[in-house]
Parts: C-alpha cells; sequence; structure tokens
C-alpha cells in the first residue's frame, strides 16, 4: 500500500545485514571506476580549455587550442534545436482505444517548459560527449508562496444596523511545485554488476545502482523533517560531519564552479551520502527499495521506492553502448591526444610568430657601439652597410596549417560537419551537389545521434512527468495553476498502471522538427483518400481520426491545437462553484455546450450578489451563459421545422489531393515547399 512506503526497513537484522554487504560492494565498485572517474576529470579540464601536465612545449605563451570545446558545443547546439522544435509540441500519445488525453499531455508540456528542460539539454549533451554516459534524476520539488490579496468581508451586524462590506488583505498559501530535473556527473553513479547492460538489468541481476550525495546540514535537517531519513541516524550524521575529497570521492560541481569563477560554493561542511537503489524482500516478495548510507554502520533510511509506478528515477543510458558495460567510452577521449599535441603546436607557433613579428638588428661591433633606439622617426649614426635586419623564417604559418588539420580531423572524429559550424574556413566554393550531399549526412548523423536521447532519456521522462504529475498534484489547485486545461487534465488524468500500458507516449521532437513537408503530405493523402470508395478496401474502415489530430497538433502546436481542434470530453458541463472560484483567482472559464445554463446562471448570479466581481470575468461568463441559452432555444425551433434548419445548395468538392494555394499568378505563401521537392524529404532544392 501507499501508506507502507514511508516505513524504515533497515530496522530487522535480517534487511541491516544484507545492507552492510551491499555498502562493501558498492565500495569495491568505485574503486573499480576510479581510472574511468579520472579519465572524466581530465576530459572535463580539456573541454574547460585547462593547460596540464599532459603539454609537452612549455614557452613563453600558455594558449589553448578550443577545438574539442568548438566540436563539443556545435554538437549541443544541433542535437537541442533537432530535439526542440519551434511549434512547441514535444510529445505525442498513442493509446489503445483511441482516446487520447490531450489536456493530460498539455500539463506535461507545461511541466516540459517549467522544468526548463530546453536550457538543460545542451549541458546533458555535453556531458554525454565528455563522460560518455547521459545521467538524469528525476524528482517532484514540493513549494509553496504565500500570496496576498485584497478582498471584501462583511462588517459584523449590530442590531438594527444592516451589515455592510470592507476591504481587508488576506494571505493564503498557493502551492507550486512540478517535477526537478537534474543532471549528474557519470563520476557520481556506481552501476553493481558493472557488467549489466542497463540499469534495470543491473536491479534485475540482484545489483544496484547508486548516487553520491553531498549533503550540508540545512539538507540534512530538511530530510529529517521530511521523514526521508531515519532522525536518529540523521543527528548521529550531524553530530559527525565531515568532508571527504581526498581524490577517491571528488567533487565535480566544485570543479565547474571553480571553472566558472566561483571558489566558494557556500556549501560549507557537508557529509557524503550514498542513494543507493537495491530490490529487498518485503512482505516475501523483492520491492525496489531506495536506501540513504551514511557509512557501513549508520544506515539513515531504507524504504520502497516513494513513487507510485515504481520506476527508477534515474536515467542513465550510454553514449555509445559497449558490448558487456552499462556505460559508454568518452566520445573525447578519442581525440585528447590530438587536442593536447594542437595545444602544443599553437603554443610553437605562437612563439614563432613574436620572434617573426620582432626583427633581429645585425651590426659592426667595431664600427659602432652606441645603443640604437627603435623609434618612429629615429636617426641612427652609421655607415650605410653597418646594419643589417635578419628575418626570422614565418613557420608559425606552417604551424597553423596543421592546427586546422587537426581541427579537421577531430571534427571527423567526432561526427561533426560544417554545416554545424557558424563559422569556419571555406577554401573552396562548393557547387549544389556537394552542399546537398553535405547536408543530407549531416541530417542522416544528427539523427542518429538524437535518437540515444530520445530513446533512453526524454521518452522515460516524460513518463515519468505523467507519473509524478498523478500522484502528486493537488486536483484542488489543478484549477488554480493551470485553468481551463487542468479541469481538463482532472477528467483526463492517467493512473500510473494505464501509463505504458493502455496509453504510451514518446518523445517526437526530431519528427516534428523536420515534419513540414510530410504534413503536406499526410493532407495531400488524406484527401485521396477521403475520394476512394469502401469498396477498394474492403476488409479496412477508415478512420481519418488519428491523422487530423497529428496534423492540427503538428501545424498549430499542443496548447493551440486543444482550442482548434476540440475533444468532445472538453465539452462536459463543469461545476458552476468550481468556476467561480477560477474567475476570483483571475482565470477565465469557458462556457460548455453541455452546461445546465439556468442552474449555472442562477449560481453565477448569486456569487456576483454575495461575493462581487473582482476580476470582472463572471458578468461576461453570465452574459456568455445567457447568449447560450437563447442559442439553443433557436437551435431548437429550427430543428422542429420542416426543412430542419437547412438551407438549400451543396457547396463545391475540393478534389481529392489539393494543395491549399494562392489564386493563378501570385506568390506562394511564405514557408511554403514546392509541390515538385515533396517526393524526399532528403533531397535538397535543385536551387539554393
Amino acid at each position: 500500500m501507499a501508506s507502507d512506503r514511508g516505513d524504515n526497513l533497515a530496522t530487522t537484522a535480517k534487511v541491516r545485514e544484507k545492507l552492510e554487504k551491499l555498502y562493501r560492494e558498492i565500495e569495491n565498485g568505485f574503486a573499480a571506476q576510479i581510472t574511468r572517474a579520472n579519465e572524466i576529470k581530465d576530459n572535463w579540464s580539456m573541454f574547460r580549455c585547462e593547460l596540464g601536465p599532459k603539454q609537452l612545449f612549455y614557452g613563453r605563451n600558455q594558449l589553448y587550442a578550443p577545438l574539442v570545446y568548438d566540436a563539443v558545443r556545435a554538437r549541443a547546439t544541433r542535437f537541442t534545436n533537432q530535439l526542440f522544435p519551434q511549434n512547441g509540441r514535444h510529445v505525442e500519445c498513442v493509446s489503445t482505444d483511441g482516446s487520447l488525453p490531450r489536456a493530460a499531455l498539455a500539463v506535461c508540456e507545461h511541466h516540459i517548459d517549467k522544468t526548463g528542460l530546453r536550457e538543460l539539454t545542451p549541458a546533458l549533451c555535453i556531458a554525454g560527449d565528455v563522460e560518455g554516459q547521459y545521467n538524469v534524476y528525476v524528482e517532484w520539488q514540493d513549494s509553496k508562496r504565500y500570496t496576498t490579496r485584497r478582498v471584501k468581508k462583511p462588517v459584523q451586524a449590530i442590531e438594527g444596523l444592516d451589515t455592510d462590506e470592507v476591504d481587508d488583505i488576506e494571505e493564503e498559501e498557493v502551492s507550486t511545485g512540478g517535477p526537478l530535473v537534474e543532471t549528474i556527473s557519470d563520476a557520481d553513479i556506481c552501476i553493481v554488476p558493472a557488467t549489466a547492460a542497463t540499469t534495470d538489468d543491473a536491479l534485475a541481476q540482484g545489483g544496484s545502482v547508486t548516487i553520491i550525495r553531498r549533503w550540508n546540514k540545512h539538507k540534512i535537517k530538511q530530510a529529517i523533517k521530511n521523514k526521508e531519513i531515519d532522525k536518529k541516524a540523521g543527528e548521529a550524521l550531524l553530530d559527525n560531519m565531515d568532508k571527504k575529497d581526498d581524490g577517491f570521492h571528488t567533487d565535480p560541481d566544485k570543479a565547474a564552479a571553480s571553472a566558472a569563477g566561483v571558489k566558494k560554493d557556500g556549501r560549507g561542511e557537508w557529509a557524503l551520502v550514498y542513494e543507493t537503489w537495491t530490490n529487498l524482500e518485503v512482505e516475501e516478495k523483492e520491492r525496489l527499495c531506495q536506501v540513504f548510507f551514511a557509512s557501513v554502520d549508520n544506515i539513515l533510511m531504507a524504504r520502497r521506492n516513494p513513487l507510485w509506478c515504481d520506476k527508477l528515477p534515474l536515467l542513465s543510458v550510454p553514449v555509445q553502448r559497449q558490448p558487456g558495460s552499462a556505460k559508454g567510452q568518452p566520445p573525447v577521449s578519442a581525440v585528447a591526444d590530438l587536442q593536447y599535441y594542437g595545444n602544443d603546436i599553437l603554443n610553437e607557433a605562437a612563439d614563432a610568430s613574436n620572434y617573426a613579428l620582432l626583427p633581429i638588428l645585425k651590426r659592426d661591433p667595431e664600427a659602432a657601439t652606441a645603443p640604437l633606439v627603435l623609434s618612429p622617426g629615429a636617426i641612427w649614426d652609421v655607415a650605410p652597410g653597418q646594419v643589417d635586419v635578419l628575418t626570422f623564417p614565418p613557420i608559425w604559418k606552417e604551424g597553423f596549417e596543421i592546427l586546422a588539420d587537426l581541427q579537421s580531423k577531430i571534427m571527423q572524429t567526432l561526427s561533426v560537419s560544417p554545416a554545424m559550424i557558424t563559422q569556419g574556413p571555406q577554401k573552396l566554393k562548393k557547387n549544389q551537389a556537394e552542399i546537398a550531399q553535405q547536408q543530407q549526412v549531416e541530417m542522416l548523423t544528427t539523427a542518429d545521434a538524437v535518437r540515444v536521447l530520445e530513446e533512453g532519456i526524454l521518452t522515460p521522462l516524460v513518463s515519468l512527468f505523467l507519473d509524478m504529475d498523478y500522484q502528486y498534484r493537488d486536483a484542488k489547485m489543478v484549477a488554480r495553476q493551470y485553468g481551463q486545461m487542468g479541469m481538463s487534465a482532472v477528467m483526463e488524468e492517467i493512473p500510473p498502471l494505464q501509463n505504458d500500458t493502455r496509453f504510451t507516449t514518446r518523445w517526437v521532437g526530431v519528427e516534428v522538427a523536420r515534419s513540414a513537408q510530410q504534413i503536406q503530405q499526410k493532407i495531400t493523402a488524406l484527401g485521396v483518400m477521403r475520394a476512394l470508395p469502401p469498396a477498394m478496401y474492403p476488409d479496412y474502415t477508415l478512420d481519418a481520426q488519428s491523422v487530423i489530430v497529428d496534423i492540427v497538433e503538428s501545424a498549430f502546436g499542443p496548447q493551440q491545437a486543444r482550442l482548434v481542434l476540440k475533444d468532445q470530453r472538453s465539452q462536459l458541463s463543469a461545476d458552476p462553484v468550481t468556476e467561480n472560484k477560477m474567475m476570483d483567482e483571475g482565470l477565465p472559464a469557458e462556457v460548455h455546450p453541455m452546461d445546465d445554463d439556468g442552474q449555472h446562471i442562477q449560481v453565477h448570479r448569486a456569487a456576483l450578489m454575495t461575493e462581487g466581481d473582482l476580476n470582472g470575468l463572471k458578468q461576461i461568463h453570465l452574459n456568455k451563459h445567457v447568449q447560450q441559452a437563447m442559442m439553443k432555444i433557436i437551435a431548437q425551433k429550427q430543428a422542429l421545422s420542416p426543412q430542419g434548419g437547412k438551407g438549400g445548395g451543396q457547396p463545391n468538392q475540393t478534389p481529392p489531393g489539393a494543395q491549399p494555394r494562392g489564386p493563378e499568378g501570385m506568390q506562394a505563401p511564405a514557408g511554403s515547399i514546392p509541390q515538385d521537392q515533396l517526393k524526399d524529404p532528403n533531397v535538397m532544392p535543385r536551387q539554393m
């Protein structure tokens, strides 16, 4: 049961013995990957353009050639733009019964915007190239705001006098919780056994997944207050706070802050805590549990997974999967030696350029010994031919040519095409065929690279968003946070048991980003299929609903699409009392066709008389109900008339497969794609 998920399982001797054994396995796992942790540390220094002991040349100049930095940044920019299209549609849902929880998906899109996933993805892409692993941790963060507003309150009645209203100030607690997405360094994650294919495979083999946490005193006290750790064990940890930064467990956050110019992170004293996920026996069944270790003797907490969906909140996938390991090789490690060699070449060329730009003077020491002053307009009292200028050979040019070749090799190894670079050397002007080939290769390479992020990180991430939203979002606060969309989401919420079974959500950012031509193709195909007689497909039934929904959402985005193409469930009647509360909060309430207009008019008028209309929305909403009631009466009379309210004549039928375009002889709309270029989206236009 959900109420049992907070019980401390470490109180029994059997579980505690298993956890002590597990702690030693975790320590051995971190010790076994110390070489990988050092490699990741060197890669981050290389990305941050920090000269290190691997440089062979030390001269007058201490320069760094940002070859790896440029390549990694180019990949991150390109991948992010592919994953996040401009229309704001990132997620699609496929259901077994054809019903789509569009309001729930719109709330999921809201969480994507609120978590700043678009701004977080470039850092995730960079971490993947530097560390070889994408690691994302998701949790629900509760936060509250205390708002103050003006309200009307009645004055206490006095005998013989009428009650009046006065302005007053009222403070209210507003919940603004939501999912929190955190990127974690791969050096802080240990998967046991190391030969497991995935994190789920490691748990299935009886292993564990551990994350290093660095908690200060405030975090420990907060965890005790939220009952995330045992109070007695937490107080013992507070009494024995220490730092552990001896090279075995380095702090990547501290290094990142130092590179950004922050010398002190304000963390103060902190304790190293292991957050471990493993299967423990609970009531004779294997359950996924969350364990917090301060040491082998101080187990802070061992409890069942607090998520109702019982999924692992850590998403970890390698950039390039290696056989027999859950972790991948960092891509930048393959070009590390080229980067160090490029730094040596750059500094040698810089020193050579210094000598080349400062001429060397040669003179006869017997003819003149006075100092020669180098200054504009200077006069040297020497005989002709007694002073010569020596020119240092321009070997720095050869150094920069070698550096350009190294950059090209690094770009090729990291699959960075010239199209990803905003500025680059263009020695020769490329023809149309070369440009088309270059962009087609870049498109295929990018699509293959971002598929790992889509399938391994973003698709499970949005599924966790829906599961957490169902578990933590308060239905009483949903109207205040999301307005009309939130009211619809209450009716369309997806329980954890239905998510990934009845409903399947997946990230479709890359597909939407390059679907401008596909939308036109779908419209054309839909027009052709509409004209086909059913006799041509006797074993099938034409249902264009999913295609129409996909076209509308791709063209208008998830928010506006719900207003263009409305779901019938969103037309159901809403409670007028709830609508009054929404309008008091400044959120407009829609008038639904299935509302009982008489009841709504009565409730809204009573609210106007007693509570007033602070935001001016109730009177407008009331007028819409009056208009809708009149329209229903008119429609009912027309339905009872002999002609049924239908006018004569039939509109002209649109030819099957027709494409929307302007009148003949006029320019096509901006952004439209010519018909002869819709055969293959990967084929470049004939003219650039």
